[in-house]
């Protein structure tokens, strides 16, 4: 039955929940406060639920949220540094959000052998989109997904990613996402239109320097002519 003291989410965090299985082992590394999976057990989540932080501190303050929420028992704490907290096989999916997408990258890169390799997972980077699916597709993992949402002005991307192989993504693709260019989003157009103006800005500050390098005005050419398809 669904628990009425659910606290609201960010946007983000919100698309991220509305993404995931309601079942399975989950866990959520660098849950800082534990919102995320507050949300989770409050509103129906029927397995296992593990919040991890390095910060001791971020796990009192969401034990103290547990408690005040009437979930004691019901969400596992572990301190600890990324998948390090967790044994090959204990969970089955697992969020890492709100970290920038170089740091998700080299969490997945020092997973301890045998916990990555089936997880499926839900990863929303600040920054570094760019990289992040380019670490993904060259690394075993299958972009299966993504969502946008919006926050305060901003745009997020939430990915979905299970293990398999990819065919190689293009610079176009690494940037703007093969998922959402294929399956769109009702923010799509709202999220090309903004990339527009941002690489409209940088390709003018380029072009006036004496310093530009061609592959990178190649490139953003190439994304600005996208963004223009709509």
């Amino acid at each position: 039955m669904r628990n009425q003291r659910a606290e609201a989410l960010q946007p983000r965090l919100l698309t991220v929940a509305g993404m995931l299985e309601k079942d399975g082992a989950l866990l959520d590394v660098g849950s800082n406060h534990g919102r995320l999976c507050a949300y989770l057990a409050a509103t129906g989540w029927k397995g296992r639920l593990i919040a991890s932080d390095i910060s001791a501190p971020s796990l009192d303050r969401a034990r103290q949220r547990f408690q005040r929420l009437g979930l004691e028992g019901r969400i596992e704490l572990r301190n600890g540094d990324g998948l390090q907290v967790v044994a090959p096989g204990e969970v089955n999916a697992c969020v890492i959000a709100g970290m920038g997408g170089r740091t998700i990258a080299k969490i997945l890169e020092d997973a301890p052998r045998g916990v990555a390799e089936t997880l499926t997972l839900m990863l929303q980077p600040q920054s570094h989109l760019s990289q992040l699916r380019h670490y993904l597709w060259t690394h075993g993992w299958r972009i299966q997904r993504e969502r946008l949402s919006r926050d305060a002005g901003r745009f997020y991307v939430v990915l979905r990613a299970v293990p398999g192989q990819e065919e190689p993504y293009t610079p176009v693709e690494e940037a703007l996402g093969r998922r959402l260019l294929a399956d769109g989003d009702p923010l799509l157009q709202t999220y090309l239109s903004w990339n527009l103006q941002v690489l409209c800005a940088k390709r003018e500050g380029m072009a006036n320097s004496r310093h530009n390098k061609r592959e990178e005005l190649e490139r953003i050419d190439a994304l600005i002519a996208r963004c223009r398809e709509g």
